[in-house]
């Protein structure tokens, strides 16, 4: 059950059943980074696909709680007030991938879960586009910043054996874990916690913190970025660029869907990409949604 409640911005109460062995999954995780708050947060401040600022202020307002097997997390990113919520089901129910959403109050960053469909079938329509018979021939698939990993459920749904890595920050890995899990219980996801080299895991989902990059030592037929590279300064997509573009496969895509002209951040723009390592197929707006590019590269 997800609860969309009143906010500034963007805050989810997302509730949660899983199995035992899952549960013990996220509170290993969870005890690790708590653990080692300090040095693993330093050292992704020092690497060169450090967040933004905005993201350190975002991340405070994660919440994650666990009673037997039941999960309560609360995704908050853009408000930044203590604030207490009278939970009912006083709002609209319907229906999203295979959860059910009760949508208590409409915000401002996610206005409606129909454009996250959008952008899901953009992305499966450009896949099937560029790739003959990709479900046989896509073995290998990253996603930088995945979040609450929706488009991971749409790629799992249309690729059901595909081995995707998944570059992350902390607080927000819990939220892809729990939607993953909800949606292929039984699914082998990897966590940071207990990280190893891409090669050498026999998990179908892999999740890595921006300095664990090194342990992503095999090659990808494709990869994407939805909605975070607007959320970066422009040199830590142009590193992030420059990353994937060495770990694509010779005719490698990688497919961004992001404001061509961040509302958050002056200098990250659609043009200051350093796109000079790719073929650009592609660049197109998304219908109704003007500030919103589809971009499709191709390592050559």
């Amino acid at each position: 059950m997800f609860l969309k409640l009143p906010s500034n911005n963007n805050k989810y109460l997302n509730f949660h059943y899983l199995d035992f062995f899952s549960k013990e999954q996220i509170l290993d995780y969870n005890y690790f980074y708590q653990k080692n708050y300090n040095q693993i947060n330093k050292k992704i401040n020092f690497c060169k696909f450090r967040p933004h600022k905005l993201w350190n202020n975002w991340n405070k307002n994660y919440f994650l709680s666990i009673s037997h097997n039941r999960i309560l997390d609360l995704t908050a990113f853009g408000n930044t007030k203590d604030t207490s919520f009278k939970i009912s089901n006083a709002g609209a129910n319907i229906n999203f991938l295979d959860f059910q959403v009760n949508i208590q109050k409409k915000g401002i960053y996610y206005n409606d879960p129909s454009f996250r469909l959008e952008k899901n079938k953009i992305l499966i329509q450009r896949i099937k586009k560029y790739f003959k018979n990709p479900v046989k021939n896509i073995k290998n698939y990253i996603i930088i910043g995945s979040g609450s990993a929706y488009e991971v459920i749409t790629i799992l749904k249309n690729f059901p054996k595909v081995k995707i890595a998944i570059i992350d920050l902390p607080e927000i890995i819990n939220s892809g874990y729990l939607t993953i899990k909800n949606f292929k219980k039984k699914i082998k996801i990897n966590l940071p916690d207990k990280a190893k080299k891409f090669s050498k895991s026999d998990a179908q989902i892999n999740f890595y913190f921006p300095y664990q990059t090194n342990l992503i030592d095999e090659k990808f037929e494709i990869g994407n970025n939805m909605g975070s590279f607007q959320e970066m300064n422009i040199e830590v997509v142009n590193n992030y660029l420059k990353f994937i573009y060495n770990k694509m496969k010779k005719n490698g895509i990688f497919i961004s869907i992001n404001q061509e002209n961040s509302r958050y951040i002056k200098g990250n723009s659609l043009k200051n990409y350093k796109l000079k390592y790719y073929k650009i197929l592609n660049k197109d707006n998304i219908n109704d949604h003007i500030n919103y590019k589809i971009l499709t590269l191709k390592k050559t």
